[in-house]
């Protein structure tokens, strides 16, 4: 991921990746040692293109501890075209909650053609200094996958 490619994401701050060892929170997974947070400004970033498809889904494992109403992580993905005219095919929040617990957020692409398309993921958001936002991983499974075959970690 990064915000160097995306006009969107140029004039935010990139996502910081802390170590879990630095907070007081396990991670979602054993393989998991790392995580993406945002901070109290603009905060954002972009993946690379790969291919999706109408009825795909996109998951993000995220926490979020949150001391604000306005704490937020926004979820999109978008159709890529050239020339910079994207398209958001698919949309979803992290938002403040009274529970902090790991959530997994899904994202249903809908797009009015069957075909296999270009699209990207956006993260962007903010949260209070005293806020704890932690992205730890996505996935983005296919229609025509199983989704027991598409792992967001090995388990070799």
């Amino acid at each position: 991921m990064s915000n160097t490619t995306d006009e969107f994401c140029s004039e935010k701050y990139m996502f910081n990746i802390e170590n879990y060892s630095a907070v007081n929170v396990q991670s979602p997974h054993p393989q998991s040692t790392r995580f993406a947070t945002v901070n109290s400004n603009w905060t954002c970033m972009r993946s690379e293109g790969f291919w999706v498809s109408n009825g795909g889904v996109l998951e993000v494992t995220a926490f979020m501890n949150a001391t604000s109403l306005t704490d937020h992580v926004w979820i999109e993905v978008r159709q890529n075209f050239f020339g910079g005219c994207d398209f958001l095919v698919g949309l979803g929040a992290l938002l403040p909650s009274r529970n902090p617990t790991w959530q997994t957020i899904r994202v249903t692409v809908e797009h009015d053609s069957s075909a296999v398309f270009r699209g990207y993921i956006v993260l962007w958001g903010r949260a209070a200094p005293q806020s704890l936002v932690m992205i730890d991983s996505f996935r983005y499974i296919s229609r025509s996958t199983d989704e027991a075959d598409c792992l967001a970690y090995d388990n070799n």
